[in-house]
């Protein structure tokens, strides 16, 4: 609905489905690479894996940017390389505050390193994020898709449009208190 929220800082109607073609293409791939064994072969992923951060690497370092949908790629392999060597690495709570705390200091020390949009965060985010995201993920208190509990998805996709409802409304954090913006946005969400 083209102009719905010309007014709003983000005018895009749900900015948060932009994402939704990039996964599906992902999603899309790994029936062609299990076509080419590589699903059997974690050696193969560890190589895919390696060369598709070398491949970001060099666009960053060449072009300045990374493009959203080969950022959204990258993570989406990571959590696939994670996954192929699930039986290897320890899903550690330590680790993940450890793999947390190194990420924030390379984004620190990112603008003293790098004068590129992202800079070392984005190299390092593929690693260690998702790490820290599968292990916090294995301990919620669902072990199922599509449990009574998971909202995870849908709170990111209705979250986004009624934030943008919010603002149409007046009831932005241009007006509201940041806090009291968030919390009616959680509040509205989650009825």
């Amino acid at each position: 609905i083209p102009g719905l929220f010309a007014g709003n800082p983000q005018p895009e109607v749900n900015s948060s489905l932009w994402t939704l073609p990039v996964e599906a293409w992902c999603y899309i791939s790994i029936p062609a690479f299990a076509a080419l064994g590589m699903l059997v072969q974690r050696r193969a992923w560890m190589i895919f894996g390696v060369l598709l951060i070398l491949f970001w690497a060099v666009i960053l370092f060449n072009r300045g940017a990374i493009s959203s949908p080969v950022r959204l790629t990258v993570f989406f392999y990571a959590g696939v390389c994670l996954h192929m060597y699930r039986n290897s690495i320890p899903a550690s709570v330590p680790l993940a505050v450890g793999a947390m705390a190194l990420l924030c200091g390379l984004t620190a020390l990112s603008p003293l390193v790098l004068d590129v949009p992202g800079g070392l965060f984005y190299m390092a985010a593929p690693v260690l994020l998702s790490y820290a995201v599968v292990v916090a993920g294995s301990m919620l208190p669902f072990r199922k898709i599509n449990a009574k509990n998971d909202i995870s998805y849908g709170v990111y996709i209705y979250g986004t449009l009624l934030l943008q409802c919010l603002c149409a409304l007046g009831l932005g954090a241009e007006r509201l208190p940041y806090a009291a913006y968030l919390a009616l946005d959680l509040i509205l969400t989650f009825a």
